[in-house]
This record gives structure tokens, sequence and C-alpha cells, in this order.
């Protein structure tokens, strides 16, 4: 039977895990799109994220946007990270013993593991389900990154080399995305064996939970990617209804 002090350490990983939803949730790519007079999921390609508010409203815009779906990301882990193991040491109080003592360290540490890996699934989730936006808000894809590199930077920067070269290369932000998200959970399972902070089945359920957010927010794009209508990054508006219309010929 579980025991109250459990419960409350079970309690605090779900309260940290509701903190990063709620954190997830400010939207600052619709923060930015009202504060220029636009509702920006009405614009562009309708989604609230830094590619469409860098085409809609520039780099000034795109920038803020960029800073605050970092912000949110870094907070949310950090909170986890202190926090967590902050209160479970309140609940545990002072060990008795040696041996309790290592107890409280263990169960300290697999909480707050757990807690972060949750909070980072939790803030990418109110990224694209704002409870303040009537749950529709962005793809997740740079609070996901920022979840990533605030949790296993090693593979975060796996990422960022996948996504550079496949952009630089496509100039399809989407494909980046899509090729990060699927590699992001094998790369956890390859550079485990090196890395002791990704060891854990709990960090592939992590990232396999991610990449599949980050693709089904991107069906949308990989269909228009599979029919060749999905538009370029840098692509002038007049250049890509011209190259649509010859696509439909």
């Amino acid at each position: 039977m579980v025991n109250a002090v459990a419960l409350l350490n079970y309690l605090v990983v779900g309260v940290v895990a509701v903190i990063a939803y709620l954190l997830g949730s400010i939207n600052s790519s619709i923060i930015v799109g009202r504060l220029h007079g636009i509702e920006i999921r009405e614009q562009g390609s309708g989604n609230a994220g830094l590619t469409n508010t860098l085409r809609v409203l520039g780099k000034n815009a795109a920038g803020l946007v960029l800073l605050g779906d970092i912000l949110k990301g870094v907070v949310a882990i950090l909170i986890a990270k202190f926090l967590t193991p902050y209160l479970l040491q309140l609940i545990a109080g002072t060990p008795q013993n040696f041996e309790a003592t290592l107890e409280m360290v263990k169960v300290t540490d697999i909480l707050t593991t757990l807690a972060i890996q949750l909070s980072g699934i939790a803030v990418v989730l109110g990224h694209i389900f704002p409870v303040y936006y009537q749950f529709k808000g962005g793809k997740g894809v740079l609070t996901s990154f920022t979840v990533i590199m605030m949790t296993q930077w090693q593979v975060g920067l796996c990422c960022l080399i996948i996504f550079v070269v496949t952009v630089l290369l496509t100039r399809y932000v989407s494909l980046g995305s899509v090729l990060c998200a699927i590699a992001f959970p094998f790369l956890l399972v390859g550079l485990s064996p090196y890395f002791e902070s990704i060891n854990g089945y709990g960090w592939f359920v992590f990232g396999g939970i991610l990449a599949v957010l980050v693709i089904w927010c991107h069906r949308g794009n990989i269909a228009r990617l599979w029919k060749n209508t999905e538009r370029k990054l840098g692509e002038k508006k007049e250049d890509y209804e011209k190259r649509i219309a010859e696509i439909g010929k």
C-alpha cells in the first residue's frame, strides 16, 4: 500500500509538470502578433510559431518569439531540476541513519529525473495546446529543442547538426524539424553507452513522446513535402505561388 510520503512525492512531481504545462501555454508568437495588432494564427501558414512569425512580421518580431520559446523551456526544466529535490527533501525530513540517507538520495534522484522528463513533455504540450489560447498553439519545435539542450545537450547538438544541414541543403524548415524528431529517440539509444546521464528506459520513452508530438504537428507539412508544395525558407510569396501554379499544370 502506498504511504502518505510516497503520495506527496508523486504529488510534487505532478505539480511541477503542471507548472511546466502552464509555462508552455504562454505562446510568445500569439502575444507578439497581438502587440502588432494581428492574430498570427490567421496569417501566413496559420501556425503560432517562429517560422510563421518571421514570414509575417519580420526578424525583430521573430527574435522576440525565439527568446520567449527558449525561455519557457529553460525555466520549466530549471524548476523541475531544482524545486523538485528541494520539496522532496522537505517531505522526507532529516534521515535517521546512513541507510536512510542513501535511500532518500536514491528516491530523490529517481523522482527528480521523472519530474524533468514529465516537465519537458508538459512544456511542449503547453506550447502545442495552450490553455490560454483555446488549445491552439504552435508546433513545439523550438521549445522541444530547448528541452533537449537542457536535459541531454549531447543529443541536442546532434539534432542541431541534422537540422542545419537539412535546411541548408533543402531550405525546408519543416523537413529539418521532422528528421530531427525521428532521429532524437534513436540518438538517445545510440549515445547512451557513452553518457551516463542518458541511461535508462525512461529517456527513450521521453524521446519517443517528443518525437511523436513534433511529427504529428507537422502532418500537414509532410503532406505538402510529399506533393512538393511546401514553402521554402526565404522563398518570396510570388515565387512560391508561381511554383505552385506550375505544379498544378
